[in-house]
């Protein structure tokens, strides 16, 4: 079976810490997977491990059949590996249309010439962007509010424009962190609705999540680690019955 992403045989050791320990896995192109376990287990560290904020100390990582282990970061990005993070990183005195304007210029730059010349090369590019940062805007229903400061956003606004800037880089496979931590039951379904709307538009989601009843409702398929280990994986129906799960989960020693 071909896969978009494929985690072969992954660890990360820190010191004498195995953070994630021979973890296998694969996601399918047009899935939403959750990746779930209790705090601890290696979920944050696998996904900086994925996205290349840290190397991973053996193992392999492979997009599109290609490996990525020796691409920076921003290559994994360009690529269409996106991903956002457990606090909601925005220029809080900017305002919504400004914060995606950087996610673009972050993940499409112009030409350095075009804009240190200012031609019309760059005004053409800057048109091209604004139209875009309008469109995302749209997408996540904040048009309404691109004039006002992210700080001055309800929380589940601001997640929402956090989500807006990941999707600036027209991800392929896009890896969200805690994406409803934090929030009440009506931000919680406009999220879920929001990322059922960008798996729909092509994009393959890969969500990390302490929400049981989010990830049970949203997810095809989940994958579940502990200690750095998998532990299960299956559809929510066979994961909620696992006894390893239970075990994890409720700290169920064996006998």
């Amino acid at each position: 079976m071909s896969y978009i992403l494929e985690v072969q045989s992954v660890s990360r050791q820190f010191g004498g810490l195995i953070a994630v320990n021979e973890l296998s896995f694969g996601i399918e192109s047009g899935s939403i997977i959750g990746l779930i376990g209790p705090n601890g287990a290696g979920k944050t560290t696998l996904f900086n491990l994925i996205t290349g904020q840290i190397p991973v100390s053996s193992g392999n990582i492979l997009f599109e059949n290609t490996s990525v282990q020796r691409l920076q970061p921003y290559e994994r990005v360009k690529l269409g590996l996106a991903r956002t993070f457990q606090s909601t990183i925005l220029y809080n005195d900017s305002t919504v249309f400004e914060n995606v304007m950087r996610g673009l210029y972050a993940s499409h730059p112009p030409s350095w010439k075009s804009y240190m010349t200012g031609s019309r090369s760059f005004a053409e590019y800057k048109n091209k962007q604004e139209m875009r940062a309008n469109e995302l805007l749209d997408f996540v229903n904040l048009l309404p509010f691109k004039n006002s400061l992210a700080k001055n956003l309800a929380y589940g606004h601001q997640k929402a424009l956090g989500i807006a800037i990941g999707l600036s880089s027209s991800p392929k496979v896009f890896m969200l962190d805690e994406p409803v931590a934090g929030m009440n039951a009506g931000e919680t379904e406009q999220i879920s609705n929001l990322i059922r709307k960008i798996n729909r538009s092509g994009v393959t989601i890969l969500v990390v999540e302490h929400d049981m009843n989010f990830v049970m409702s949203l997810c095809k398929n989940i994958i579940v680690i502990n200690n750095g280990k998998k532990i299960a994986e299956g559809p929510p129906t066979e994961i909620q019955n696992n006894p390893d799960v239970i075990a994890a989960y409720l700290g169920v020693e064996d006998v």
